[in-house]
């Protein structure tokens, strides 16, 4: 990842500080984590995903690691550039326990970014995501199932003024 793009996660790590936003929750009392805790833990490790689109006549294929954040979020990422972005991928996913809901951040190495937030229940294996910040006209909800073997994300955006329907599939590897 850029230089560049580090000083924009260490910027939006800055601005969730401030907002006081507690993303998780520590281990309870006699040492159990957390449901998100959990889920999130579950989900360390390699990834092979594929992603098909409306606007592709071809399928996608990479492979996304994700690791943990600190104990409360989890870190998916993406080396290579997408058909549609220029630069790495990732996802920082966790869950705000003081707000009751699950946020979502996704960062792309060409500047573009979004904050999303989900009110799933906080064991909930799938959540859908409404745009917080920036909200860029014309994008659908995104949702994403987690399972310790299975990842899906499923969104659709406005590209050229036709809405584009995209879904990654990802499998864990070993």
């Amino acid at each position: 990842m850029s230089h560049k793009a580090l000083c924009f996660v260490g910027g939006l790590a800055i601005i969730l500080a401030s907002s006081k936003v507690n993303a998780g929750a520590t281990a309870s009392a006699n040492g159990v984590a957390s449901a998100p805790q959990a889920l999130l833990k579950s989900l360390v490790g390699r990834w092979k995903c594929t992603s098909a689109a409306t606007d592709r006549r071809r399928i996608s294929s990479w492979t996304r690691t994700a690791s943990m954040v600190g104990n409360t979020w989890i870190r998916f990422y993406d080396p290579w550039t997408k058909t549609d972005a220029a630069g790495p991928y990732e996802i920082t996913v966790g869950y705000d326990i003081q707000r009751h809901q699950w946020v979502d951040i996704e960062i792309i190495g060409s500047g573009y970014y979004i904050i999303q937030r989900s009110t799933a229940a906080p064991d909930s294996s799938t959540q859908t995501y409404a745009e917080t910040y920036p909200i860029y006209p014309g994008d659908g909800p995104e949702t994403i199932a987690m399972t310790k073997n299975n990842l899906t994300f499923s969104y659709s955006v406005k590209k050229n003024g036709n809405v584009i329907s995209v879904h990654d599939v990802c499998r864990k590897n070993g």
